[in-house]
């Protein structure tokens, strides 16, 4: 599969994910919104947007980071699913033959 394919999909789980919080939490805006964050960045990966690209290595920190202060303080499928997901993304886009790739 290709680097670009995967990490649209990958995106989309994500964005899935915080959908189907939100929508267990009741209507929480706040999960949507990153759910609909990970959407955009998902599709600028795509069609090869080189400023989501960029942006995209960003989010996925803050959702790895976040992922493991969550698993930390309350351990859970959920928090260790995000924890994973994000920090396999986040190493793929660390990578620089990776980015020239998408950007392309």
């Amino acid at each position: 599969m290709k680097t670009r394919t995967t990490l649209f999909l990958a995106f989309l789980l994500i964005t899935i994910f915080f959908g189907g919080l939100a929508l267990l939490r009741g209507p929480d805006w706040m999960l949507l919104l990153i759910g609909l964050i990970h959407g955009v960045l998902a599709v600028g990966i795509l069609r090869g947007v080189k400023n989501l690209i960029r942006i995209s290595v960003y989010i996925a920190l803050l959702d790895f980071v976040f992922g493991i202060i969550w698993t930390i303080g309350m351990p859970s499928a959920s928090s260790i699913t995000l924890s994973l997901l994000a920090g396999l993304i986040l190493a793929v886009l660390l990578d620089e033959e990776v980015r020239d790739e998408l950007e392309r």
